[in-house]
């Protein structure tokens, strides 16, 4: 086996070309830079990862490319991103951003068209994005979470994401008119409490200022 010429023969499938220089040239090496390789055997992984993370329109199988061997869990992998990344609230345009990506790629990655790549993975980390189980899965993860509700609403979970993209002065006055509204909202609790006596149940936070908030 030719491990250069193996891996060559089923890029060209991927990429549905036949000559080395079309190869080449979607690489971004130049004939003689590919032939050079194609001597020693040392065939450009850097490049072609490359490629796959800058075309995800291709849906190249890396994974494919340099075994042999296809992976049908990346469709499965691609549900797990797409469901870690709406567990946290983030919107698309957020998680592609936190993993140094396209809007595009992330939607390829969610799809299971291409594999993420572990560049991606390490920077969704301090996001809080549980990577192992993106990659590996677990059915005992799994079971927990399909019992657990979701943290937020889905309004909720888009009013974070936005939050998150916004600079940090629009930041401060979001929390300056959050704890303006919360406060007014306790205060008016509290009065009421203070006058009619007895414990007060959640009500509606679309009402900040409820002149009856219902007794228990």
């Amino acid at each position: 086996m030719n491990f250069f010429s193996d891996t060559v023969a089923r890029l060209k499938h991927e990429l549905r070309v036949s000559k080395d220089g079309e190869v080449a040239v979607a690489l971004g090496l130049s004939k003689t830079a590919f032939a050079e390789r194609k001597r020693r055997g040392a065939f450009p992984e850097k490049e072609l990862h490359a490629l796959a993370m800058q075309r995800p329109d291709l849906g190249l199988d890396v994974h494919y490319i340099l075994t042999g061997e296809r992976i049908a869990r990346f469709a499965e992998m691609g549900e797990r991103l797409s469901g870690e990344r709406r567990r946290l609230g983030m919107s698309t345009q957020y998680m592609a951003e936190a993993g140094g990506v396209t809007v595009e790629q992330q939607k390829s990655f969610e799809r299971g068209q291409t594999q993420p790549p572990a560049e991606y993975l390490n920077r969704l980390v301090p996001h809080d994005v549980e990577t192992h189980w993106i990659l590996f899965g677990s059915e005992e993860l799994d079971a927990v979470r399909d019992k657990k509700p979701p943290p937020y609403t889905p309004d909720v979970r888009n009013l974070i994401a936005d939050y998150q993209l916004c600079s940090g002065e629009i930041k401060g006055v979001i929390k300056r008119i959050a704890k303006d509204g919360a406060d007014r909202y306790r205060k008016a609790v509290a009065d009421f409490k203070e006058k009619h006596g007895g414990s007060v149940v959640k009500v509606d936070m679309d009402a900040p200022e409820p002149d009856n908030p219902p007794n228990s």
